[in-house]
């Protein structure tokens, strides 16, 4: 098992620890890790402090349906070594100080929405930077002090993991870490060094973990204030030239070379799915409140798995891969049995969420197969295809 700090992560929220650190966790015991992570956070002052005091140990709930079978597990994950609180001057100085650290090779960070927005104050931490104690204001400007740091230590480049849930996240990234060093001035050889010797990945990541604190879990070994809960799928898709790991090996990783396939089956399958069933509720009278509830509804059950392989999975045979298991990995999700989300919850924005989702899907199938999706025809509001 490996123990030394590997990476450094920036962010703390459910997604990371029940995606990244939970299975980076499992892949250490299994010998096929990478070793720890430290949490660095910008304002969660509470959470790093519960890292810190539980010695960055926490528990994960897996609570779900798989393959037919309900699941109810208690595991504790080790992969974190501590917490850092960025906005602590002393703090970020001990991160610039690991981001220079041979041992580390990699950073993953998921921030807001709004993460990658600038900020102007942060030109007056660059213009200082050989003096500055404090942190920048925004991420893009906080990742590249640490490239920064990197590149002056020659311990050679990271590997960038972008988590945040849109396509090509790090290229946009690249984009705008190289457009800041640009605008700071900084020199020609730290911008090759972003280029040739850091490596950016677009990801795609997915599993639902939910924002509540689970409940009718097993045992804990200790009082927990970060117990997370997940349900048994999980992806972590990294784009890397090959499907040589790149970074921890575990089955809930993914190695492509093109993510879009990835994303591809996501929206088509999963996504579609979801704005293609609220359409039915809404055209069945609203008779579920719960999705779970749902599932014991045979009705619903037959046109779900029926649409899901004749109206959509055809439509990405050949451009993605894993379509059919996939799909029948969309039904166990939709049966999760401790699943607290409503149908409500996948309604809103609906309108939009039909035009983007359903829309190619229709466009799909007539110029693909010459006809409608049969199973959606009329269900689907014309009028919410056209956006």
């Amino acid at each position: 098992m490996t123990s030394s700090v590997s990476t450094i992560q920036i962010g703390s929220g459910g997604l990371q620890r029940g995606l990244i650190n939970f299975p980076m966790s499992l892949a250490n015991a299994a010998g096929t890790g990478v070793g720890k992570a430290v949490v660095a956070v910008s304002y969660g002052v509470d959470r790093a402090e519960a890292f810190n005091r539980q010695g960055g140990k926490f528990h994960v709930a897996v609570q779900g349906s798989q393959a037919g079978k309900t699941l109810n597990e208690i595991h504790v994950v080790d992969s974190v070594d501590r917490a850092l609180v960025m906005s602590d001057d002393d703090q970020w100085q001990e991160l610039l100080s690991l981001a220079a650290n041979p041992e580390v090779r990699f950073i993953n960070h998921n921030t807001a929405e709004t993460g990658f927005k600038l900020d102007g104050e942060d030109h007056d931490a660059a213009a200082n930077w050989s003096r500055a104690k404090g942190a920048p204001v925004t991420f893009p400007a906080k990742l590249l002090h640490l490239l920064r740091k990197r590149f002056e230590s020659d311990a050679g480049g990271l590997r960038i993991f972008s988590l945040e849930l849109r396509e090509k996240q790090a290229d946009e990234l690249l984009t705008i870490v190289l457009d800041l060093a640009e605008q700071w001035g900084w020199s020609k050889e730290f911008l090759t060094f972003l280029k040739t010797q850091c490596t950016f990945h677009n990801t795609l990541v997915d599993r639902i973990v939910p924002a509540e604190r689970p409940e009718n879990h097993g045992e804990l070994t200790f009082e927990d204030e970060l117990l997370t809960g997940v349900e048994p799928y999980a992806l972590f898709g990294v784009e890397s030239d090959g499907a040589e790991p790149v970074y921890y090996d575990h089955g809930s990783v993914e190695y492509v070379e093109d993510i879009s396939r990835l994303f591809l089956r996501k929206f088509r399958i999963l996504n579609g799915s979801h704005t293609a069933s609220v359409c039915w509720q809404i055209a069945n009278g609203r008779p579920h409140t719960y999705v779970r509830e749902s599932m014991e509804d045979s009705t619903f059950v037959d046109w779900l798995t029926t649409m899901i392989h004749e109206d959509i999975v055809p439509l990405v045979l050949g451009r993605t891969d894993g379509a059919e298991q996939f799909a029948q990995d969309v039904l166990d999700r939709f049966r999760n049995p401790f699943s607290q989300q409503t149908w409500a919850m996948i309604e809103r924005d609906h309108s939009t969420k039909v035009a983007d989702r359903l829309g190619p899907i229709f466009l799909e199938n007539e110029s693909m197969h010459g006809r409608k999706p049969a199973h959606l025809v009329d269900i689907v509001p014309g009028e919410l295809l056209a956006g």
